[in-house]
C-alpha cells in the first residue's frame, strides 16, 4: 500500500491525471493484485464520487485480500481524501498516509515476528509432548 500511494502521488505530481485515470493505469500495472482497485476506477468513470467509489470498492472486495480491520480502516482513510483538494492538498494528503502505511508495516512485521516465534515454540512444545506420549 506503501508503494501504491507512492505511485498515486507521483501520478498527481507530474500528470495531473483524473484520479480515476491514476487508479486504472495502478490497477492494471503492479498493483494489479489489489482487486478493488479495478472496481474503484471503474466507479470514478461512471461518475461516482472518487472516496465513496474507492470506499464502496473496498467494502466490495473485502474478502478478496488479506488485510486486517486496520489496515481496511487506514485504506478508507486514505480513500476519503482523493480527488477532493487541489494538487498541494492531494500530495500533503498522499504523504500523510504514506506515513501512516509505513507505520502499519513496521507494526505489522514485529507481529509477525512475534507470532512467528510463538509457533515456533508451540510447535516444538507439542512434539516434545507427543514424544513423551509415544515412550
Amino acid at each position: 500500500m506503501e508503494r501504491l500511494v507512492v505511485f498515486v502521488q507521483t501520478q498527481i505530481r507530474y500528470s495531473a491525471a483524473p484520479i480515476w485515470k491514476i487508479i486504472r493505469q495502478a490497477a492494471g500495472g503492479e498493483f494489479s493484485r489489489l482487486s478493488f482497485l479495478q472496481d474503484a476506477a471503474a466507479r470514478m468513470e461512471q461518475g461516482e464520487a472518487a472516496a465513496k467509489a474507492w470506499k464502496n470498492a473496498i467494502i466490495a472486495h473485502r474478502d478478496d485480500n488479506v488485510f486486517t480491520k486496520e489496515d481496511f480502516d487506514l485504506l478508507i482513510g486514505y480513500g476519503s481524501g482523493l480527488g477532493s483538494s487541489d494538487i498541494a492538498g492531494q500530495l500533503l494528503h498522499c504523504e500523510t498516509y504514506r506515513e501512516l502505511f509505513r507505520d502499519r508495516l513496521q507494526k505489522a512485521r514485529a507481529e509477525a515476528q512475534t507470532k512467528g516465534k510463538l509457533y515456533m515454540t508451540l510447535g516444538v512444545a507439542g512434539g516434545i509432548g507427543v514424544a513423551l506420549l509415544l515412550y
